[in-house]
């Protein structure tokens, strides 16, 4: 299936031509993300329910903490 979705965005064939611009590119976006919710819903329910906790402790993981400087103001 991802395969397909893949073939499909890149394929010169679309459903909306993508010389509108904005629309064109929705059409890719949609199967896009039908093909990515399909793929999901295929696959074995303990390996989405695994891959989803490591990509949240994988965001918890990614906090930038950052030290806002003004250069205008004096120290």
């Amino acid at each position: 299936m991802p395969a397909l979705v893949v073939a499909y965005v890149l394929s010169p064939l679309d459903l909306i031509p993508d010389v509108f611009l904005g629309l064109g590119q929705l059409d890719d976006l949609a199967i896009f993300m039908l093909g990515l919710q399909l793929f999901i819903n295929v696959c074995p329910p303990e390996i989405v329910e695994e891959t989803e906790r490591k990509l949240a402790r994988d965001a918890e993981e990614q906090i930038i903490d950052i030290e806002v400087i003004n250069p205008h103001e004096e120290s």
